[in-house]
């Protein structure tokens, strides 16, 4: 009896050692934690388009589909954000990344448009809202446009004009 207690108490120290313990036995699954969103930015700025996941030793490859293409080319950013110059031609260009961990795994991000934003300026003065705002027509031809509210100003912010 003796004898066998032993010899399980010797199997059961070998098993112990045989199965792996710490931070390398655990096997982060791969997910995106925060999907890329469509995204503005004026002529001359940067836009960026970035995904944040989680799991073990992530690669990213991004894909990119200018506006007149008609399908999407693996771009050479391989970082967790994808970011050009703005100018009139790169507006509507759309982005998408693929994750890859070191097991194998992949995960595809939501696709985004990032587009020009035409600078806005406004000013209120005694209640009344101007505001102005200039487009390009990627040729250097500027256009400008200029909008005045005359009612009453409840909110306004630069996505947001509410009267009343």
């Amino acid at each position: 009896m003796r004898q066998r207690i032993t010899a399980l108490l010797l199997c059961l120290v070998i098993l112990l050692t045989l199965i792996p313990t710490g931070a390398s036995a655990a096997k982060t699954p791969l997910s995106i934690t925060a999907q890329p969103k469509n995204g503005y930015a004026a002529e001359g700025e940067t836009a960026r388009a970035s995904v944040t996941a989680e799991g073990d030793g992530l690669e990213y490859q991004w894909y990119v589909k200018t506006a007149s293409a008609e399908k999407f080319e693996k771009s050479s950013v391989t970082k967790a954000a994808y970011s050009f110059k703005m100018t009139a031609k790169a507006s509507g260009r759309q982005v998408y990344c693929v994750v890859t961990d070191e097991h194998g795994y992949q995960v595809t991000s939501n696709t985004v448009t990032l587009s020009l934003k035409p600078p806005v300026e406004y000013t209120i003065v005694d209640g009344k809202a101007t505001i102005t705002a200039t487009a390009s027509d990627g040729s250097g031809k500027k256009t400008t446009f200029k909008l005045t509210v005359v009612k009453r100003i409840t909110e306004m912010s630069a996505d947001t004009l509410s009267v009343t």
